[in-house]
């Protein structure tokens, strides 16, 4: 059976001790959903970080995107007034084809804007505080500090097989949702990133093909 090694310390002991479970067939199963349970919370926090350094990756991403489409922007209002390649000058002799280059550039940018705020918002949303007080995550939440390192002691000093248990299933559902709600905001994010990318590109055809001369 597997081997993990669980903690416990006892009142009054002036050194924590390692504690192996007695073998036997309750043992055995207790061992292995313990080291299940462990599991699985590992993997979820992989896959957290990995959603955030993916939303990372995208964010970056969009900046230098963005910061390309607002260079060629500012490129085109510092040309000369008389340029036929400013966009007031292509307006005036094209009053249709002008709305493919501003139209898809504008929602380049506002893609940016839902790209960044996705990307924010998978930092900071978390499911509202519910449950009890876990040693696994062990916020104090509303209680003093009094209150809470008397419970710190209180669960340290032993704990039953259930209440082990009890404290990884209420920890592995928060983690799920976290989960589900950074992923379903890297989406977002990603959804964005694309949006940017092929309406700068729609811009950028269509500012080609009227401002550029023809052979």
């Amino acid at each position: 059976m597997g081997s993990p090694v669980i903690r416990k310390i006892k009142k009054g002991a002036a050194k924590s001790r390692q504690w192996t479970a007695p073998i036997g067939e309750d043992c055995a199963l207790f061992t292995q959903t313990l080291e299940h349970a462990r599991l699985a919370f590992g993997n979820a926090q992989d896959v957290i970080r990995f959603i955030d350094a993916k939303c990372n990756v995208l964010v970056a991403l969009t900046t230098v995107i963005s910061g390309f489409a607002i260079s060629l922007a500012k490129w085109n209002f510092e040309l000369p007034s008389k340029s036929p390649l400013t966009i007031t000058a292509i307006a005036q002799a094209h009053h249709i084809r002008v709305y493919l280059i501003v139209l898809p550039l504008i929602v380049s940018l506002v893609a940016t804007a839902v790209c960044i705020a996705g990307a924010v918002w998978s930092l900071i949303a978390r499911p509202p505080k519910s449950g009890g007080f876990t040693v696994l995550f062990p916020l104090p939440r509303n209680l003093t500090d009094e209150k809470h390192r008397e419970i710190l002691i209180e669960r340290l000093s032993g704990m039953e097989e259930e209440v082990i248990l009890n404290e990884f299933s209420e920890q592995l559902a928060t983690l799920g949702r976290i989960s589900q709600t950074k992923l379903r905001s890297s989406r977002i994010v990603a959804w964005a990133v694309l949006v940017q990318v092929g309406a700068l590109i729609i811009s950028l055809l269509a500012y080609g093909a009227v401002a550029l001369p023809k052979p």
